[in-house]
């Protein structure tokens, strides 16, 4: 019988920041390995990824961050902390194209709902999204990630959700490094630094630099980008899939929709390799209306790069 685990992923702490390195002097450096991946047996911290979502796309709603109850104080007002929290999503897109894609959600999410396949995203004062843990007093924000530990789906991630300790005044930079990280645990990434191996990473369990410091990680290292790219093997582009905006594995109308999306510079599922479908350089509502035509079995071109 398959059964269930909701883990609470190891929380983003508020570390003490050490100091910003000496003029002339470097970051500190970083191997390329220095990752670590969510469990889902036994091994505190498994060489191998263990927990994923089977078709390397999941939807996320950052809108509560402009919501009564759930807004939080980012240096900005509510739709600029939104705008952060879409950046954070859009920045592992950018890393891992053809391998993962977090899709902007379209229709409506509940906060919290364990049981949607989707990930909500929003502040919280003290209870979070299980209804009965707290936050530590060090705690910025914590990830629950629900997916299955047994039979032959084991590993795979249903869920997950983030909240954002309402205690904490973050500035923009702050506020969007901390995303980013807790979206990192969405992919299945775990704390390099709990796991014997301590850099300078957007992975780690505290940041190790000020926001407003030269070394400080706003964005995945090359280090983060490898680990997720060890949970999510490249699966794209390929002719069959050019047009696939979402990963589904077929070319439908929700395709099309996301494309169009992309060409007015909304946020999109799209990436150059699926979405520019008459390999034009750019995306474009040409390419939107191609997908939509193939969708509906129409003559259509698909010449993505």
């Amino acid at each position: 019988m398959t059964t269930l685990l909701s883990c609470l992923t190891a929380a983003l702490l508020a570390g003490l920041a050490l100091a910003a390195p000496a003029v002339g002097q470097s970051c500190p450096w970083t191997p390329d390995d220095a990752y670590a991946f969510i469990n889902a047996g036994s091994r505190e911290c498994p060489a191998d990824p263990e927990v994923f979502w089977h078709n390397a796309t999941v939807e996320f709603d950052c809108s509560f961050f402009a919501a009564a109850g759930t807004a939080i104080y980012c240096g900005s007002d509510g739709h600029a902390c939104v705008e952060l929290c879409q950046q954070a999503a859009g920045t592992w897109n950018t890393d891992l194209p053809g391998r993962f894609t977090f899709v902007d959600a379209e229709n409506t999410v509940t906060f919290c709902d364990p049981n949607d396949g989707k990930v909500s995203i929003g502040g919280t004062s003290m209870t979070l999204c299980d209804g009965k843990s707290l936050y530590a007093s060090n705690v910025l924000a914590v990830t629950l990630s629900i997916f299955y530990t047994g039979g032959s789906q084991s590993g795979h991630l249903i869920d997950a959700n983030i909240t954002v300790n309402q205690a904490f005044l973050f500035s923009p930079a702050s506020f969007r490094a901390t995303l980013a990280h807790e979206l990192g645990h969405v992919l299945g990434l775990s704390h390099p630094d709990e796991c014997g191996d301590d850099y300078n990473v957007l992975m780690r369990s505290a940041s190790l630099f000020a926001p407003q410091g030269l070394c400080f990680v706003s964005d995945p290292t090359a280090a983060d980008i490898r680990g997720a790219e060890r949970i999510y093997p490249l699966v794209g582009p390929t002719p069959g899939l050019c047009g696939d905006a979402d990963l589904s594995g077929a070319v439908t109308v929700s395709d099309g929709v996301q494309v169009l999306r992309a060409a007015a510079g909304l946020s999109s599922a799209c990436t150059p390799q699926r979405c520019d479908v008459d390999g034009s350089g750019e995306i474009t509502v040409t390419d939107g209306v191609h997908v939509l035509r193939t969708a509906a079995g129409l003559p259509s071109i698909s010449a993505c790069p």
